[in-house]
């Protein structure tokens, strides 16, 4: 594996991860998604949403962490302050 596909592979990772910046402000992308061309968006796209489904279908409510985390702030009554 070249540089520029283990460069690739990271940047994957990170944007599949659950971790968003918290500024509600702005559209929480990570620097990183600007790095990957078409393909390797694609494919995070992809592995994202199969996180995800495996997520909520453990999970005995059937939710992901996407979801628990905008829940919490809906039912806390901060939805319009920052996720942080």
């Amino acid at each position: 594996m070249n540089n520029t596909d283990e460069q690739k592979r990271l940047w994957i990772e990170a944007v599949t991860s659950s971790w968003r910046p918290s500024v509600i402000e702005q559209l929480p992308v990570l620097p990183a998604w600007h790095d990957l061309d078409e393909e390797s968006r694609r494919k995070s796209f992809e592995e994202t949403a199969l996180q995800r489904w495996v997520e909520s279908s453990v999970d005995p409510e059937g939710l992901n962490s996407t979801s628990r985390r905008v829940l919490a702030k809906i039912l806390s009554g901060n939805s319009t302050k920052t996720l942080g």
